[in-house]
């Protein structure tokens, strides 16, 4: 992984475009991206995010994009 995020920099850079990075810890998958809640218990073969909170029901990788998306805002 390192070798690819090397590459996806060096690329990037020659071609002037900016890449932002998340920590590796960032609880993108288990925070809700409609409210905002994170949900701990959230394991790697739950395929369904469920937010206790505001009752939103996403598929787990769709939710992890759109919070991903909201941090480069």
């Amino acid at each position: 992984m390192y070798e690819f995020k090397r590459q996806i920099l060096y690329k990037a850079e020659q071609a002037g475009v900016q890449v932002l990075l998340a920590s590796r810890w960032e609880p993108s998958s288990k925070t809700c991206s409609c409210c905002g809640w994170v949900n701990e218990a959230l394991t790697l073969s739950d395929r369904v995010f469920v937010c206790l909170e505001c009752g939103s029901v996403q598929d787990r990788d769709a939710n992890a994009a759109r919070n991903l998306a909201a941090l480069a805002q």
